[in-house]
């Protein structure tokens, strides 16, 4: 197992997944990130369990977010928004354990698989995992952020926010608030 650090990700840590990856410069350009580490395969031994169960300890055994990162989801051209798996509040070392593992084998789901083939061309047994750990946050509002239309690829502003975790938003369980760029006509 591979564990890296936020305030250890560089620009040449790209191979850590769009989520991961971002997370780890945001936080060493000042932006307050709240900590977390990647893990590039899951771990095998009791020693490498440790080492992320004595990060959490460190942390305040807060709740955590654990979220996959892999390889070529979320870029400029595709989002994997849902196809991999993402557990909140997880609270317990037993909890944490579950939680990584599940999310490394969200790689195989059937979805995931099949988006991952149509968008990407590529095959899931070529597809990297990693998956970040990161301390959770209780958001007032929470919200996705379009730069360009995903419904006619025009290049626009549009939100869409709730009030809490964005978790509802994405699997469509709360109707969010829906804000968007007019585009005056000249």
């Amino acid at each position: 197992m591979n564990l890296y650090y936020f305030d250890q990700i560089t620009k040449e840590h790209s191979f850590l997944g769009g989520k991961g990856f971002t997370l780890g410069l945001m936080k060493n350009a000042g932006f307050p990130i709240p900590d977390g580490l990647i893990l590039t395969t899951p771990p095998e031994s009791s020693n490498e369990w440790d080492d992320i169960l004595l990060w959490w300890k460190s942390q305040g055994s807060p709740f955590l977010a654990i979220r996959s990162s892999a390889v070529g989801e979320d870029s400029n051209t595709q989002s994997f928004a849902g196809q991999n798996s993402t557990f909140l509040n997880v609270s317990t070392e037993s909890g944490i354990k579950k939680a990584i593992a599940n999310c490394f084998l969200s790689l195989h789901k059937k979805s995931s698989s099949l988006y991952r083939e149509h968008f990407l061309k590529e095959k899931t047994t070529d597809a990297k995992m990693n998956v970040v750990v990161q301390v959770m946050v209780k958001p007032k509002f929470s919200g996705v952020f379009f730069s360009v239309d995903p419904r006619t690829n025009e290049e626009r502003w549009i939100v869409e926010a709730i009030e809490g975790l964005g978790e509802d938003l994405v699997s469509g369980k709360k109707t969010p608030w829906h804000f968007e760029e007019k585009k005056l006509e000249t």
